[in-house]
């Protein structure tokens, strides 16, 4: 049954495909001045920016609580601001110093017993 089907299926389009066109309707299509304008050009070879400047700002992916080695201290001062350029060795900010010099002398105090 699918044979028989497909058979009539694929004569019926060798059948419509053999059939003589139109040749009026054809030689209409080719007269009409209302056909499809194309333009054509040569292709030219041109350089791109190999940057962007884009302006924006960063954010952290993932934020983290950052702590000093020295626990029990406070910041006394901030000494630059969000977005400030900053170079190597810049102090960016003073942590109260007043435990740490106790602990010193504590630590220079247990040397000289020792």
């Amino acid at each position: 049954m699918r044979m028989i089907i497909l058979f009539l299926s694929l004569f019926s389009l060798f059948c419509s495909g053999c059939q003589k066109q139109d040749t009026q309707s054809f030689q209409a299509a080719e007269n009409n001045d209302s056909s499809l304008k194309i333009s054509v050009i040569k292709p030219q070879q041109i350089d791109f920016a190999k940057t962007l400047k884009l302006s924006g700002t960063w954010v952290a992916k993932e934020e983290i609580a950052i702590g000093t080695a020295l626990q029990d201290q406070q910041v006394l001062s901030v000494l630059v601001e969000a977005g400030d350029h900053v170079k190597k060795g810049q102090i960016l900010a003073t942590l109260e110093y007043s435990n740490v010099q106790s602990q010193l002398k504590q630590n220079q105090a247990a040397l000289v017993r020792g």
